[in-house]
């Protein structure tokens, strides 16, 4: 048997119903109107071989052509004309035993309107999706804010747009709340790391994009989704049509908390209820705590740039900005310590100008006949009377005395 079977256009995946099986002898396969052939690639198990290789052309009919195929062609390109069937046909021969392979794969004509499936996140169709059904129904959980569709398409090359009605609210005799959900919560959009595998294992190998759109859609209120499906060629367009129902809050539980996603009895703080929407609405930015839209009774707590006074008349809270330095804090704590350094520094260098000042006169007024430290006359200044040295007794043997 094989070990790995896959069809492809190029380097793009095309997708095998069912999913490949080593079990499954018999596989159907959908080129899009872009892809014009295909080439299939299989490897056997063990030292298995391929042989006995059929093409059948015409409407995949092997009574109208049998063409044989060297098993060296085998992945060779296969073309295949718009809206045209090829039947392809290969045994797997190892030590007298055969299994054999059928491929049956057609090439969509680029002007098909339809799309494959439609899902509806926790929501079940009325009736069962079929692709030449057109028009569709659905009834929501309360606890749905938003209707999101999963459009799986016909053709890669099909374009898909959506828009929706305005809300209509619901009326005693709509009939669309009779309608039952058989999987609530269910959902076909896993989630992102999941996706890949769980739609492989589903659909088989990404040929088909899939589409998605989600419409918000009010308490006790319906709303129309309309489809407009442009084909591979872009010269024919299909439409369909999704309405979707949401109820009310039970009057136990009368508002919608879009915090929790359920009916609550009451709001949370920084909500007021809204009895005639029937749900919890946010109070005002400044407010936590209101009665309605304007009117607050407990402001929000200060901030770094205002401080908020709940005003008695407007019933509204008031914003004040607060001091610069309550206000940046760090900054004006930063300029204060670089003020004081410059300060210090000024000081000193100031003062280390005026000992360099005075030292500088010193040296000026006394010259080199200043008085030494310890009150001695320095030798080599200049003699204050007429050219006699004055000298200390101590030093007698070594000085001489010089005459006029």
């Amino acid at each position: 048997m094989l070990d790995v079977m896959y069809l492809k256009y190029g380097n793009e995946p095309i997708d095998t119903n069912p999913v490949f099986n080593p079990m499954i002898s018999m596989y159907k396969a959908t080129l899009d109107w872009k892809m014009k052939f295909f080439a299939v690639e299989a490897k056997p198990v063990g030292r298995a071989i391929i042989d006995n290789i059929h093409l059948c052309r015409h409407d995949g009919d092997c009574l109208k052509e049998d063409q044989r195929v060297v098993p060296m062609d085998f992945s060779k390109k296969i073309q295949v004309e718009p809206g045209g069937k090829i039947l392809y046909m290969f045994d797997v021969l190892l030590e007298g035993i055969v299994k054999s392979y059928t491929l049956i794969v057609r090439r969509l004509e680029g002007s098909e309107t339809t799309i494959r499936r439609m899902f509806i996140q926790g929501v079940t169709l009325w009736p069962d999706f079929h692709p030449n059904t057109f028009y569709y129904r659905a009834l929501m959980e309360v606890e749905m804010e938003m209707v999101q569709m999963e459009l799986h398409l016909a053709d890669s090359g099909q374009t898909v747009f959506a828009d929706a009605d305005y809300p209509v609210p619901l009326n005693e005799h709509d009939n669309i709340t009779e309608l039952q959900n058989s999987h609530p919560g269910n959902t076909r959009s896993p989630p992102q790391r999941l996706r890949r595998r769980m739609r492989e294992e589903a659909f088989g190998e990404f040929q088909y994009p899939n589409k998605y759109f989600d419409f918000p859609v009010p308490l006790e209120s319906t709303r129309i989704v309309h489809f407009k499906v442009i084909s591979a060629d872009g010269g024919h367009y299909g439409y369909y049509q999704l309405e979707t129902g949401r109820g009310k809050c039970p009057t136990s539980e009368p508002l919608f908390d879009i915090d929790v996603l359920k009916c609550v009895k009451f709001c949370n703080a920084g909500f007021y209820g809204d009895y005639e929407a029937s749900r919890c609405k946010r109070c005002q930015e400044s407010c936590v705590n209101c009665l309605s839209l304007p009117v607050c009774v407990q402001c929000a707590k200060p901030n770094r740039r205002f401080y908020y006074e709940l005003d008695n008349v407007t019933q509204s809270c008031v914003a004040k900005e607060r001091a610069l330095w309550v206000q940046h804090p760090q900054h004006v704590i930063a300029l204060a310590i670089g003020a004081c350094s410059c300060l210090v520094f000024c000081c000193g260098l100031c003062a280390f100008c005026q000992l360099a000042g005075q030292d500088k006169k010193d040296k000026r007024n006394g010259g080199l006949g200043a008085r030494a430290p310890g009150g001695r006359q320095e030798r080599g200044g200049q003699q204050p009377y007429g050219g006699y040295a004055a000298v200390d007794n101590d030093d007698y043997e070594e000085d001489t005395y010089r005459g006029f």
